[in-house]
């Protein structure tokens, strides 16, 4: 990410109290979901947005070092990211001009804070886009409106494999998702859809690879209808070497590989995973992009 000017902005899972997993460096991501996962209860876990505070230090950080900053975060609806990244830009102002005058910067700082309205990898190709775009040396303000009209445009599948964990989201009124309807779907495996900021139950699958085809079948509907980012993400909840070489999934990356897209995976984050649980699995993509 250090290639694209990425800084990474983590959310904390909170188990029994104590913070996990907000950096990184406490547990490997692809192996969390198989082990300590499945031990703990529901009601130990909540998830927690970056501080106002931390957002501070962040943009402190970066202050220095760039005149525009843009702060994009995962869907204001499912948690406080954007409020509070908009509150740490608003009140920080006058210090970050005080630190860029004292190192003899005049130019004024731009933050500009944008709700990707999705999760995940759906928010990671915004970023990339993003970060794309920064290199044309375009100014920021059509590059902003042009994220705020892709933003608009990026739809996650996700294919949840174990319905027990679905009940986490019970405590979280953000990402609650037994609110959308699902208690009736216990024996299925629910295909969730994210986008425009919200999240719905849009069929069930039988068994795995049944999931896989319905998802896949969802992303070749999008692409046939306009000019799409030419990436595509998967996200996966486990070790991704335990799900990139099946024959489904094969099959659909060399049938995009083909058609010119690049396909990626990813490991679902902690705060995404406690939800969607262990082997969920799924995909993303922008289905427009800019002229």
């Amino acid at each position: 990410m250090s290639a694209h000017h990425i800084t990474k902005v983590p959310i904390k899972v909170i188990i029994n109290g104590k913070v996990r997993y907000d950096s990184g460096t406490d547990a490997n991501q692809e192996t969390m979901y198989s082990g300590f996962i499945r031990d703990i209860t529901t009601d130990s876990v909540q998830t927690e947005p970056p501080s106002v505070g931390e957002f501070m230090q962040i943009y402190q950080n970066l202050c220095l070092h760039y005149d525009v900053i843009l702060s994009i975060h995962v869907a204001d609806k499912f948690m406080d990211v954007v409020k509070n990244a908009k509150a740490a830009a608003f009140k920080g102002i006058e210090q970050f001009r005080q630190m860029r005058a004292a190192k003899n910067i005049l130019t004024p700082l731009q933050i500009r804070v944008i709700d990707s309205k999705s999760i995940s990898v759906g928010l990671g190709l915004l970023v990339l886009r993003a970060a794309e775009l920064a290199q044309t040396n375009t100014t920021v303000t059509p590059i902003l409106v042009d994220l705020e009209r892709l933003a608009e445009q990026i739809s996650v599948f996700v294919m949840v494999d174990d319905i027990t964990y679905m009940r986490a989201g019970g405590h979280d009124k953000k990402m609650s998702l037994f609110s959308i309807g699902l208690g009736a779907l216990l024996d299925s495996k629910p295909i969730l859809s994210f986008a425009k900021g919200d999240m719905t139950s849009i069929d069930k699958a039988r068994g795995y690879e049944g999931g896989i085809d319905l998802m896949s079948n969802l992303i070749k509907e999008k692409l046939r209808q306009k000019k799409s980012y030419n990436k595509i993400g998967i996200l996966y909840g486990g070790k991704i070497s335990a799900v990139q070489d099946t024959p489904r999934l094969a099959a659909f990356r060399q049938e995009m590989t083909i058609l010119g897209f690049t396909t990626f995976m990813a490991s679902v984050c902690p705060s995404l995973g406690f939800y969607a649980g262990h082997r969920c699995l799924g995909f993303a993509l922008m289905n427009d992009d800019v002229s």
